[in-house]
């Protein structure tokens, strides 16, 4: 999930995934299949933010303020 809230629209290249991982750093490009593309286009329609997914934002602007959201968003039965 963590992973998950911080990708940004920046780490899309040529329909592929480029991004490293929060907790072991590790770097990771991956090619994306049709439905990944379809997902990436329906949130991109509402792009107002460089986050690809509306979990966090430019607001979340600290450590605890990132850690307190994604744990929110966790424990929300959305």
């Amino acid at each position: 999930m963590i992973d998950i809230a911080h990708l940004q629209w920046s780490n899309i290249s040529n329909n592929r995934l480029n991004y490293r991982r929060k907790k072991t750093r590790e770097s990771f490009t991956i090619g994306m299949l049709q439905p990944a593309i379809e997902i990436l286009n329906h949130y991109s329609e509402n792009k107002n933010s460089d986050f690809i997914f509306p979990i966090l934002s430019e607001k979340y602007d600290t450590p605890s303020m990132i850690q307190n959201r994604i744990h929110k968003m966790l424990k929300s039965d959305k």
